[in-house]
């Protein structure tokens, strides 16, 4: 089991867990700028995605049940580029932080 945030055979990003691949948005982050990704996850409630501050996407807790893990945790299979800063926060208000700076 793993879970993976990608870019799609189309380009779009996309969150895949647990065997599905849930888009996050139509619109196309390959532009050449930097974009911040915080992935909120608020067990018994909901995951939220979030891209510049923005919440593009609300799925079902069911969509990462057990955690974020299993075998491997990808971020950017295929990945060409630059990342400058990966976080990990126990706290739902760090995306709030980390988003609203």
């Amino acid at each position: 089991n793993t879970t993976s945030i990608v870019l799609n055979e189309n380009g779009k990003l996309t969150l895949q867990a647990k065997g599905t691949a849930y888009v996050v948005s139509q619109i196309d982050f390959l532009d050449s700028k930097w974009h911040h990704f915080a992935l909120n996850v608020q067990y018994g409630n909901a995951v939220f995605v979030y891209i510049d501050g923005k919440n593009y996407k609300q799925l079902p807790t069911t969509a990462l049940d057990g955690g974020m893990g299993g075998a491997e945790f990808k971020l950017g299979t295929g990945f060409n580029g630059g990342m400058d800063e990966f976080r990990l926060c126990r706290r739902r208000s760090a995306v709030r932080c980390a988003c609203h700076r």
